[in-house]
């Protein structure tokens, strides 16, 4: 595994989050909620949410150990 991060503008998320967006449209998946982690997950998330027009209450759950 490289240590080399990939660097992405918010022209290449936005590109990216619609590439994605088109693929889960395209297979006729209609999700019904989309469940972000928050360690890098959240941006994404609420772009596809936003591009799938999944609009539904937020809910936080807390895992507990």
């Amino acid at each position: 595994m490289s240590s080399e991060r990939e660097i992405m503008s918010w022209d290449g998320f936005g590109e990216a989050s619609r590439d994605i967006a088109r693929d889960i449209a395209a297979s006729g998946y209609d999700p019904d909620m989309i469940l972000a982690i928050a360690r890098g997950g959240l941006f994404l998330a609420g772009a596809l949410g936003y591009a799938l027009s999944v609009k539904k209450d937020r809910k936080s759950t807390r895992l507990n150990s």
